[in-house]
């Protein structure tokens, strides 16, 4: 007659519930998924992280031009130093967003994954 105290039964019931709850890990910590969840999050973060800067450059290249057309803050060869050092930025950061953009699209390769948020 078995009891529920008895050695056997307990043995086998722990390694059920073993059995049981590694496959619920197993089905909850997928490798893939949670590298697939972390790059998501990472690829979120820096795409916010650029439109902020990128509005930031925005208005930024909006105030010195405000202030160069008032004549406020420089005359002819400075305006022109001004005018090239605002363009060049603008081009710099355009340049690290669609490199950092075909790096995402090669990631996004080796994981697989297709799926681009915004």
């Amino acid at each position: 007659m078995s009891n529920i105290f008895d050695h056997e039964h307990m043995r086998k019931e722990l390694l059920d519930w073993i059995d049981n709850y590694g496959e619920g890990v197993k089905k909850m910590f997928d490798q893939q998924k949670v590298a697939q969840e972390v790059f998501n999050l990472t690829k979120n973060y820096w795409t916010t992280t650029m439109d902020m800067m990128s509005t930031f450059q925005e208005q930024n290249e909006k105030v010195w031009n405000t202030l160069l057309d008032q004549g406020l803050v420089a005359q002819n060869e400075g305006k022109k130093m001004l005018q090239d050092w605002l363009n060049r930025s603008k081009q710099a950061q355009e340049q690290f967003t669609k490199t950092m953009e075909d790096n995402w699209k090669k990631a996004e390769t080796a994981f697989g994954s297709t799926k681009t948020t915004k």
